[in-house]
């Protein structure tokens, strides 16, 4: 998705983007080295090693500053890059539709050019400030942790390992029946929309008949489609979503099971045990945040489908070069300049008038003599 966002993009936009996406990035990283740094902290508090702890505070404050100046940073070019995407979705948008043919206007599209120039272009331009930014932090930043969790204890890394492919398999399925669902809701949209602005254009033959429960109808039959197909985006959603936190919840289960497996049998202290579960559930928590967030990137890409196929469509054909006229013009220049402003005149016509001063030109415009 973030590929052909770039390539709807401006140059400026395009910058910005990459921009917000590297400084997010290591946001997300210095977050899971925080959350790392719990383990040796929270190890010395309960050995009670105060020296350690004072130490781990201080790299825990460090780590954290720089993490809310990058987050900080993040957000102010993500704000900038929303506002040069949706130009470049304005601008390309309008440029194409002065590119194709008349006969693609045959079709009543005007609800479907009035959703995609509002709320849909809106809606892709704020992506990589709404979701996209969370989205990062919600995987990378765990995956960071996980890493870490390596050295600390690979068996519990290897039980959350293991967890993954079923985060991957729920996170795929909730974009996937949300984006079902949105397209749905998108062409009901689109219908609804199509029927209120002909119900509108149509009021003065509606009103010289006396009215039309024809035309009521038609327009309450797309409201109730666009309901229906709003419920069932919703029903399909909050499947996925519910799908994938019982999948998340799992994954922190197994790490429990297996934690208080280890420290009964003594092969982890206690209070290891205590900083990695604390660990772990900070591993999970950023996951299931970006996991309800992917619904919106599924919007996003049936947005941008729309956008391919709008793109798809054949352009007006122009030529390469633009052609000279040849031959004469009808008019000579002498006798084409015979047109002028007659800003001075006095007697001929009114100042400020347009007058013919060509011998052709019976009276100069305003005036009464014929």
């Amino acid at each position: 998705m973030i590929r052909r966002l770039l390539h709807y993009s401006s140059s400026r936009a395009r910058r910005l983007v990459i921009a917000e996406l590297a400084a997010i990035s290591v946001t997300a990283v210095l977050q899971g080295i925080a959350f790392l740094m719990l383990v040796p902290l929270l190890r010395a508090v309960f050995v009670g090693d105060m020296d350690s702890v004072r130490t781990w505070l201080v790299a825990i404050a460090v780590v954290g500053a720089a993490y809310a100046m990058g987050y900080w940073t993040a957000s102010q070019i993500g704000m900038k890059a929303s506002t040069a995407v949706l130009d470049s979705l304005l601008d390309r948008l309008g440029n194409r539709l002065v590119d194709l043919p008349i006969a693609w206007f045959g079709t009543d599209r005007s609800g479907l050019l009035t959703e995609m120039a509002t709320q849909d272009a809106m809606f892709v331009s704020t992506a990589p400030y709404s979701f996209l930014r969370l989205i990062i932090i919600g995987f990378l930043s765990p995956a960071t942790v996980l890493v870490g969790m390596y050295v600390v204890d690979w068996r519990l890394a290897l039980a959350m390992t293991v967890m993954v492919p079923l985060m991957v398999f729920g996170a795929r399925s909730v974009r996937k029946a949300i984006a079902r669902g949105e397209a749905d809701h998108s062409e009901a949209v689109a219908g609804a929309s199509n029927r209120v602005i002909e119900f509108a254009r149509t009021q003065p033959a509606l009103r010289a008949a006396g009215g039309s429960p024809i035309a009521e109808r038609l327009v309450e039959e797309a409201l109730q489609d666009q309901h229906r197909a709003y419920r069932k985006l919703l029903a399909g959603g909050g499947i996925g979503i519910g799908m994938f936190t019982g999948i998340v919840q799992l994954s922190l289960t197994v790490v429990v099971l297996l934690g208080a497996y280890l420290a009964v049998g003594g092969s982890i202290e206690p209070a290891t045990l205590v900083a990695l579960l604390v660990l772990g559930v900070r591993f999970n928590e950023p996951i299931v945040t970006a996991g309800d967030l992917g619904g919106g990137v599924a919007i996003a890409r049936n947005t941008l489908d729309r956008f391919d196929e709008l793109h798809a469509v054949t352009a007006l054909p122009e030529p390469d070069k633009l052609a000279k006229p040849q031959g004469r013009t009808g008019l000579s220049p002498r006798r084409s300049a015979g047109v002028r402003r007659n800003a001075g005149s006095t007697t001929g016509s009114a100042r400020g008038h347009w007058a013919c001063s060509a011998p052709r030109c019976g009276r100069s415009a305003g005036s009464g003599a014929p």
